[in-house]
């Protein structure tokens, strides 16, 4: 450690301990900036090797290390009398109470926490640095008197007269014997004024209670040395933050002499924890204010922002209006309840710019603006009758796309405001608009998604009436047109004419029923319902019902699987729905050739299942530019037969399809055309019959849970099962019922005609009871009877 003096050629010297690199990287940088010599190491013994070798004039200490720890460190430093002396600043992450105790009791001189402000970080190495420099001096001065008063006069009034602290000595009365100019300077008194006065007179009232207990226990021998924050008051009447170090000098019979008073300016560090501290205030009275938004109305949210900038700036009035659009009149808002109580001025709603007092000058320079001497401050000092009276005064502006929208104003702050109030006053108002912005926003939201609803409840009543009113008549056209085709006294233009009728209103039916059900996968209405499904009689029903529709079209049947569960937990409508679809493309497409279905499962974990189902057709093929165009709701390819319907058909597919927790996709090849498969990540495995030239192929893939009891078997298809004399009162199963059910209740005659017919085989009577009642289109008394057939 070196009594060298400290300057630019010789700057201090910090030795930086912490076991983080990021921690050394920034601490060094930031003290270089600062003029500052600085050695980093990571641990406590690299610490210890670099003091023996070049002490430094001050440690910046980490706590939590590998090997020793800070406060180990800290007690090795103090145990080495050559070092005992260099100041210790713990800065930690760890800044609990016991901590700093800790840290002060292992010699500690202060206490920094992580993250730390870096400007309060600068003060305090400073102040530290001109204390240690300080107390060199003094060591070496009050050593130097003690030995050899005679030679050292000369000494010690060149150190006093020139150090950069103050310096002062007082007798044990409290009174200034002799004062260096930086004192003097410090507290804007020449030498003259200060020199017989009481300390006691310029210090701040609340700190000269302690300022007497500390002199009276130095006297008693109890504390003859001490350190203390004071303020003292300047001759300007300004009051300056001072750290003071005071030693008692007493003589050879220890009777006091003098105090040697050290007082270092630490005004800039307290102003830095002050901001730091009014930062940590406006940040959690807006961080409430915010939270609270939702349960207040705007009026709330504006008074109570406009209280927090009052008590936060320190004011004694405060204001809050709004600037009209038209940027040149203010629309009055409110005051704070302290103005409240001081305002006799009746209410005015509106008020010119230009007619404003200078309390305005921030909307006309589009500034925040500080008046401190607010009645000398021209052209406009007046008030209107009534209102308070301005001692001192600062506003600031809220911005929304470019135009003050919110003046927000606070008034007769004790002190003069500074830079630091009126950046607090503007990211007040910032935040506060910011706040009632959002708060606007999600109310407007809420509005439209109530709208929204409500429309989306209108359009689904509006279907539900529309198609009720519209299946009515058609299934009468249907029903009618059915039994006038039973006649056989018809010829075949007529018959042909029948024929028509009947495809256009199923057509016509099926565009409704699909709309409707479009329209309940959108309002989430319609969703999977999975339950335990007998898979092979699932599969055996879709071919008793398409078996015979592809013989009708002059087309062969093939419907094949391999080992399957017998039981799945599924929602067998929504598979049964997308199947018939699908099917039914691939029939209605078709030509001439094979179509068909092939279903294979394959186990995947613990009571789970791969199913896929491909259903092809020998079609004109589909583009393959128009392959992911077909799934787009309401959009059919240009071009053929695609462009029947509305477009919903493979859309609805799709979307059921993924509520059952699975994937639809199509592969395709047109004449003379490469297969092209759409979705190729999920559909890569699809390969057409080696003799398909042409057509669709469909893949529908489920995962599906099966019951923990579900055994796996080759399922048999036949069309028509060869049975001896069916019982005339005999009813299909259970999962053809409830697609009888369905159709019924959609009115859909045509396909309850064809699964009439395809139960003729099986269950006569009940087949001949379905046509009666179907083509008579007697259908609430079907729907009774679907569920008591018997």
């Amino acid at each position: 450690m070196t009594n060298a003096p400290l300057t630019a050629s010789n700057p201090p010297h910090i030795l930086v301990v912490d076991d983080t690199p990021a921690n050394l990287y920034l601490l060094g940088r930031l003290l270089r900036t600062e003029g500052y010599r600085i050695s980093s190491v990571p641990d406590g013994a690299a610490a210890l090797r670099l003091l023996d070798r070049h002490a430094p004039d001050l440690i910046l200490l980490d706590i939590r290390m590998p090997g020793m720890d800070g406060f180990a460190v800290a007690a090795a430093v103090k145990a080495d009398p050559r070092h005992a002396e260099i100041p210790l600043l713990f800065i930690s992450v760890f800044d609990d109470p016991e901590s700093r105790v800790k840290a002060f009791a292992a010699g500690g001189v202060d206490f920094i926490g992580k993250p730390f402000f870096a400007p309060e970080l600068l003060a305090r190495v400073r102040t530290h640095l001109e204390l240690q420099h300080s107390r060199r001096l003094l060591t070496g001065t009050c050593d130097d008197l003690s030995r050899k008063l005679q030679q050292g006069e000369d000494l010690f009034r060149s150190v006093f007269e020139n150090a950069n602290a103050g310096m002062a000595l007082l007798n044990p009365n409290g009174r200034f014997l002799q004062v260096n100019p930086a004192l003097c300077q410090m507290l804007g008194y020449p030498t003259a004024e200060l020199t017989g006065r009481s300390a006691m007179e310029i210090t701040e009232p609340a700190d000269r209670a302690a300022t007497r207990s500390f002199i009276q226990r130095a006297l008693a021998g109890a504390e003859p040395r001490m350190e203390m924050e004071k303020r003292y008051l300047r001759k300007d009447g300004r009051t300056i933050w001072t750290h003071l170090a005071a030693t008692l000098i007493r003589d050879a019979k220890q009777r006091a002499q003098y105090f040697v008073v050290h007082v270092v300016d630490i005004e800039a560090r307290k102003k830095a924890e002050q901001r730091s501290a009014l930062n940590e205030q406006r940040l959690d009275a807006l961080l409430s204010l915010s939270r609270n938004a939702a349960a207040m109305d705007e009026e709330q949210i504006f008074k109570a922002g406009l209280e927090d900038a009052e008590r936060l700036t320190g004011s004694q009035a405060g204001y809050l209006h709004f600037v009209e659009d038209n940027q040149s009149t203010i629309n009055m808002g409110f005051w704070s309840a302290a103005t409240l109580t001081h305002c006799t001025a009746g209410p005015q709603l509106h008020y010119p710019v230009q007619d404003a007092g200078i309390w305005a000058d921030s909307i006309r320079l589009k500034r925040p603006i500080i008046h401190n001497e607010y009645a000398q401050t021209g052209p406009h000092q007046g008030l209107p009758e009534g209102h308070i009276a301005m001692r001192r005064h600062m506003s600031a502006l809220a911005f929304e796309h470019g135009r003050i929208t919110m003046i927000l104003g606070v008034g007769n702050k004790a002190e003069p405001y500074d830079e630091s109030d009126l950046r607090q006053l503007q990211l007040i108002a910032d935040e506060l608009w910011r706040i009632v912005s959002r708060r606007r926003t999600e109310l407007a939201l809420e509005q439209a998604r109530l709208e929204a609803e409500a429309a989306s409840r209108a359009k689904s009543i509006f279907l539900s009436a529309m198609s009720h009113e519209l299946r009515t008549p058609l299934n009468g056209i249907r029903g009618h047109s059915a039994t006038l085709a039973r006649s056989a006294a018809l010829g075949a233009t007529q018959r042909q004419a029948l024929q028509s009728i009947d495809t256009s209103t199923a057509q016509l039916l099926r565009m409704i029923n699909e709309v409707l059900e479009f329209t309940d996968l959108e309002s989430g209405v319609l969703h999977a319902s999975p339950r335990r499904q007998p898979l092979p009689g699932l599969l055996a029903a879709l071919e008793r019902q398409f078996r015979p529709r592809a013989m009708r079209h002059g087309l062969q049947w093939r419907m094949q699987a391999a080992t399957l569960p017998d039981s799945i937990l599924a929602d067998g409508n929504l598979l049964l729905r997308v199947l018939e679809e699908l099917l039914d493309n691939a029939i209605k497409f078709s030509v001439q050739g094979q179509v068909g279905l092939e279903i294979a499962a394959a186990p995947k974990g613990r009571h789970k299942v791969d199913l896929t189902f491909r259903i092809l057709d020998q079609g004109p093929g589909i583009q393959p530019s128009d392959l992911e165009a077909v799934f787009t709701p309401f959009n059919t390819p240009q071009g053929g037969r695609w462009t029947e319907g509305v477009g919903l058909g493979l859309s609805l597919c799709r979307q059921l399809a993924r509520q059952m927790g699975g994937e639809l996709g199509l592969a395709s090849r047109v004449p003379d055309g490469p297969w092209v498969a759409a979705a190729e990540d999920t559909l890569a495995d699809l390969a057409p019959p080696a003799e398909q030239r042409q057509g669709t192929l469909a893949r529908l893939r489920l995962r599906t849970p099966a019951p923990p009891d579900t055994q796996w078997r080759q399922p048999q298809f036949t069309a028509v099962p060869a049975r001896a004399e069916p019982p005339v009162h005999a009813e299909p199963p259970a999962s053809i019922m409830q697609r009888l059910q369905r159709l019924s209740e959609a009115g859909d005659v045509q396909a309850l005609c064809a699964e009439a017919a395809a139960l003729e085989g099986d269950f006569p009577a009940f087949a001949q009871t379905l046509i009666e009642l179907a083509t008579s289109m007697q259908l609430d008394e079907l729907e009774q009877w679907l569920k008591h057939p018997c």
